[in-house]
């Protein structure tokens, strides 16, 4: 996935039974993000557009069940197991999923476990990459309180074709911010 993007699909999510009917009916799974990213999509489905108790998969006699976002960062996606199970160990698996990842970060997306169903650990969904880099040539000396010194040039370079655009996915116009320290 690529830092500052939003809609950036990660690797799909299975969640399954190792012994039969140990899914219990209306305990839940919680999937937190790390700070540096929220969810956007679940199952193909924008979060936005999604509404407690839609139906997310269902086997073996479990269905899996959104239960909302926990907190206001959209990093702790909340579901519930419903259902009474079977003989059979059941896979519930999330699919086409995306994050939105804040620019800058590079790293391993790891998601984290929790819930009431007794589920723990971590990870990982994806790799964070960044989309531009950027490298001085020189760093020369500056003197304080002296307006108007030349600094060295930089060099700002797309590390994946297209990254640097004028537009949006959504048609809005897109900034590149050069922000230098106060002083």
């Amino acid at each position: 996935v690529y830092a500052g993007q939003v809609g950036q699909e990660i690797a799909k999510i299975e969640i399954r039974e190792f012994l039969a009917d140990t899914f219990i009916d209306g305990r839940t799974i919680t999937l937190t993000l790390p700070s540096e990213a929220k969810w956007y999509k679940v199952d193909g489905t924008l979060i936005d557009d999604l509404d407690n108790g839609d139906q997310l998969d269902s086997d073996a006699g479990n269905r899996l069940v959104y239960a909302g976002l926990i907190g206001s960062d959209d990093q702790t996606l909340k579901l519930k197991v419903t259902g009474t199970g079977s003989s059979d160990k059941a896979e519930l698996v999330l699919e086409d999923c995306e994050i939105a990842t804040k620019q800058g970060y590079k790293g391993k997306i790891q998601v984290t476990v929790g819930g009431s169903q007794g589920l723990d650990g971590e990870f990982d969904v994806a790799d964070c990459v960044s989309v531009v880099s950027i490298e001085a040539s020189s760093k020369p000396q500056v003197k304080i309180g002296l307006r108007s010194q030349a600094i060295g040039d930089f060099t700002i370079t797309e590390t994946v074709a297209g990254s640097i655009s004028d537009e949006t996915p959504s048609g809005g116009t897109t900034y590149l911010i050069l922000d230098a320290p106060d002083g």
